[in-house]
């Protein structure tokens, strides 16, 4: 969850990149899923949000609209594990170990999403509970090309569940000519790289000219 202190180095983030309308982007996708909840259609999609916040809300309505797939690194169905309490805690690893309840789904690749759909994206949320190294891998080209900024949540413990470090998700996106940045109080603090020191979690990646 974002803190409330970042929301403000968030939407400056945002309005520098020219994506000050994304708010309103996300504002029609509260009032899409409001429809569908007030449906009979509702019935039909087996979602529980266990939580009442507009930004949840309007993830589901986007995923909805995209046919029910996640990103990965490999297009195919692959086992997803959550807790039906913290519906939005799912990941690829029954990581916490008090996953009871289990769901196929669908992946694909970013990079083939953009090329099948001709929807770039300026902007990524990446919170994926230890996948997000696979999430990027999917999408190479796409954000060697198109650069857009990414809000990602990158844990050391939950990417050791994927047998990789986050230093390797840091690293690819160097790679990528993307800077790491964090947020101190109203501004944003470049971070080269993460540590077993580090306490942040929430990382803002952008790439500067």
């Amino acid at each position: 969850m974002v803190k409330k202190e970042y929301i403000k180095v968030y939407k400056k983030i945002l309005t520098d990149n020219h994506l000050g309308d994304a708010q309103a982007g996300v504002e029609a996708f509260v009032r899409r899923l409001e429809e569908m909840y007030a449906s009979e259609k509702y019935k039909e999609h087996n979602i529980y949000p266990s939580m009442n916040v507009e930004s949840i809300y309007a993830v589901i309505a986007m995923c909805l609209e995209l046919k029910h797939f996640g990103l990965s690194d490999k297009e195919g169905t692959q086992e997803m594990f959550f807790d039906s309490k913290e519906t939005g805690a799912g990941s690829l690893r029954n990581i916490r170990g008090n996953a009871p309840v289990r769901e196929t789904a669908k992946f694909m690749r970013l990079d083939d999403f953009t090329e099948k759909y001709g929807v770039v994206p300026d902007v990524m949320k990446i919170d994926v509970e230890g996948s997000e190294l696979f999430v990027l891998k999917g999408g190479i080209k796409t954000l060697a090309e198109n650069s857009p900024v990414i809000f990602i949540e990158i844990l050391r413990k939950w990417c050791r569940a994927f047998g990789h470090e986050a230093s390797d998700v840091f690293g690819l996106l160097h790679e990528l000519g993307y800077t790491g940045h964090v947020v101190r109080g109203e501004s944003l603090e470049v971070i080269e790289a993460i540590t077993e020191e580090t306490e942040d979690t929430n990382f803002v990646f952008r790439k500067i000219e």
